[in-house]
């Protein structure tokens, strides 16, 4: 089975979501959350750039991110041998003190991250 980040830059795409957060308190910040394949770590840098890495990739993805209230969006490019680039779209919403993305099937659990201070 694929994590929950695998599963959503695979093909489903935009998964938008309700609830509130600031710049400020996101960047530099390092989350953890936890899904069927283990635990997931969520890097959101400084200069806007942003690493994840779970139990089932070999080597971390990373890419662009922003945020805009309440919302993380995180841009993935993806591999491929197409003379246009593919890039994903990833939304995360920030609700009390807490990075939440559901799974992209809708009788799986929530995914929450933590702050890691």
């Amino acid at each position: 089975m694929r994590s929950w980040f695998l599963a959503l830059v695979g093909g489903a795409g935009l998964v938008l979501l309700s609830g509130g957060a600031q710049a400020q308190t996101l960047e530099g910040s390092i989350w953890e959350g936890e899904d069927h394949t283990g635990v997931s770590r969520l890097e959101l840098r400084g200069d806007s750039t942003f690493r994840v890495r779970t139990p089932d990739l070999s080597t971390p993805f990373t890419g662009q991110y922003e945020v805009e209230g309440k919302y993380v969006r995180m841009f993935v490019e993806l591999p491929t041998d197409a003379a246009e680039p593919v890039i994903r779209e990833i939304v995360l919403l920030y609700r009390d003190g807490t990075l939440v993305i559901p799974e992209p099937r809708l009788d799986e659990k929530v995914i929450e991250f933590r702050r890691m201070e």
